[in-house]
Order: C-alpha cells, then sequence, then structure tokens
C-alpha cells in the first residue's frame, strides 16, 4: 500500500490498506502502535485522494494516541502534526498550518539539524502555507533557502527538489513573473514527467500549474493542448 501510494496509484492503496488496517485492528487493538500506523498511511491517502475532512478525523485520532504514550519531539508525532499541517492547508486554513508547522520545524531542527531532509521538506511546506497567507516575499525567500540546500544535498531532480521548484513556480506566478514562471515550470514538468511518469499525480499538478500560467501569458491554445495530454 506505501508503494502503491507513492506510485501515485491512491485507489488501489486504499483499498490495500483498508484490508491491512482492519486486520491490525483485529490483532492488535485500534491503539496499537502497528495500527495506528496504518492510519497513518490511511490519512495519507486520504489526503492524496482529496478527502480531506476524512484524512483530518483520522489524523487527529493518530496524534492524540500517539501523545498520549510518545514524547513530543518523537518522529511519529512530528509526522502527524505535519500532515495534520497538510490538511489544515488544503481545507483552507493556513494560519493553523502554520502554527503546527513552526512547532515541527523547530523540533526537527534540533534533533535532525538544519539541513536534513524531513527538515527542509518541513521548511518547504511552511513556505507554501505563508504563500496562501498572502506573505508572497516571505515564501518566496524561504523556498529559495530550501532549493539551495536541497540542490546541495539531494540533487536537482529529486522528487523533494521538484517539489520545492513547483512550489517557487507558484509564487513566481502569484508575483505576475509569467514568463519565468512558464521557463522554470516547463523544466520541472520535464524532469517530473521523465523521473515520476507522465500520469503521476505531480505531473498533472505541474502541467496544470503550466496551463494556467500559459492562461496568463495569453497562449490559450498552449493552456488548452496541456489539459487534454
Amino acid at each position: 500500500a506505501f508503494l502503491l501510494n507513492r506510485q501515485g496509484k491512491y485507489s488501489e492503496a486504499l483499498e490495500l490498506n483498508s484490508d491491512v488496517l482492519e486486520k491490525k485492528e483485529q490483532l492488535f487493538g485500534r491503539s496499537n502502535l502497528k495500527t495506528l500506523s496504518a492510519l497513518h498511511l490511511q490519512n495519507t491517502i486520504f489526503i492524496n485522494l482529496g478527502r480531506y475532512s476524512e484524512a483530518l478525523e483520522i489524523c487527529s485520532e493518530v496524534l492524540n494516541q500517539r501523545l498520549s504514550t510518545l514524547p513530543m519531539e518523537h518522529p511519529d508525532i512530528l509526522r502527524t502534526k505535519k500532515s495534520m499541517a497538510i490538511i489544515y492547508l488544503k481545507l483552507g486554513q493556513p494560519d493553523q498550518s502554520l502554527q503546527l508547522l513552526e512547532n515541527v520545524l523547530t523540533l526537527r531542527r534540533e534533533n535532525l539539524g538544519p539541513e536534513h531532509a524531513l527538515t527542509l521538506a518541513t521548511a518547504q511546506l511552511q513556505a507554501s502555507a505563508q504563500l496562501c497567507t498572502g506573505s508572497v516575499p516571505e515564501a518566496y525567500e524561504n523556498s529559495t533557502k530550501v532549493l539551495e540546500k536541497q540542490i546541495q544535498l539531494l540533487g536537482k531532480d529529486h522528487p523533494n527538489t521538484l517539489s520545492t521548484r513547483h512550489g517557487i513556480v507558484a509564487v513566481l506566478l502569484k508575483q505576475q513573473k509569467f514568463k519565468l514562471a512558464e521557463e522554470q515550470c516547463m523544466d520541472v514538468l520535464d524532469a517530473r514527467r521523465t523521473i515520476e511518469g507522465k500520469t503521476h499525480p505531480n505531473t498533472l499538478e505541474t502541467q496544470n500549474l503550466l496551463a494556467s500560467i500559459k492562461q496568463h501569458l495569453g497562449n490559450l491554445q498552449g493552456a488548452y493542448d496541456l489539459h487534454r495530454e
């Protein structure tokens, strides 16, 4: 189920993980760590399917259970809080998302270091939330700092780096720097098509972003062609 989710096959992942979750709950109980791990994956799949209300309900349950047995800085708690921050961002509540991310980012910097891949991914998510609150210059500054470190540590075309590059394109679009946004978005799209595949949800997300940029540039045919692919 984890692999299917990573491949963007969310419906298949949900079906498989639902069976696993049911069996783990029967064997170990609802609050067992193994069951909570399956619940967390279920939450992640719901996020990817756009079922945010269901994801929030599960995520809240997992977080409460984990907080009752694990220390605040435990990786599982930080992972769950980050998931909840993503859900709030998708639900249009960036302020609540930022509040959670500040806590996660502080603890990850303390425990993992400022240049760890998980720390950088959290910092990029924080920049996305900042963009949603209208803090465009701050979002751009933080995204470019993250990108510089990710290129050094992971490479230009690592999926985490591509996610940050996609985020920077979104900032450029917000700044109405359409030509620069188009140029960078085309690079990200080419890389995602090569690395993640043409039909992966991440690739399609970047493709839709490029179509939006082309619309702003008045290239309606180009936007239409992208939507048809």
